[in-house]
């Protein structure tokens, strides 16, 4: 009898943790969902809310950025994004820190000149307090 309520106790256990990081997800896709919008709309204040103040991009060109020079970027108008869109998402969530992988394909304006882009991505999310923050986001592009 002791030998099935440990195995109760540890399917309790297991389904628990299934349905937080399930709903851990579900606040990353949240705050990913949030942080898109935000580009597409320019909205630089969303945008510096989502992310950390250390975070680290790296662009499919291979250049890195800093929060303030892409926000910067933003606020000029010399990246303009006309959509953003991901596709064959998957998030792997360890502790407070959750990694979404996906496919994106990106319209958008850079001084002046149209492009689209289609990469991975795997960006990096930190739970600090209550809601998820943006540290490191990598591009990588893709050949058709």
């Amino acid at each position: 009898m002791t030998g099935l309520r440990s195995v109760g106790v540890l399917l309790l256990l297991v389904s628990a943790a299934h349905g937080q990081s399930g709903d851990q997800k579900k606040e990353v896709l949240q705050a990913d969902a949030a942080y898109r919008d935000a580009i597409l709309r320019g909205d630089v204040a969303v945008l510096a809310a989502i992310m950390n103040e250390d975070i680290v991009i790296v662009h499919s060109d291979g250049t890195a950025d800093d929060r303030a020079n892409f926000l910067e970027a933003i606020s000029s108008g010399r990246l303009k994004l006309q959509s953003y869109e991901r596709s064959n998402v998957s998030i792997r969530i360890h502790g407070s820190t959750a990694l979404l992988l996906s496919q994106t394909r990106k319209h958008f304006t850079y001084k002046g000149s149209p492009a689209t882009d289609e990469d991975m991505s795997l960006v990096t999310y930190v739970k600090e307090g209550t809601r998820w923050r943006m540290v490191a986001m990598q591009n990588t592009h893709r050949s058709n």
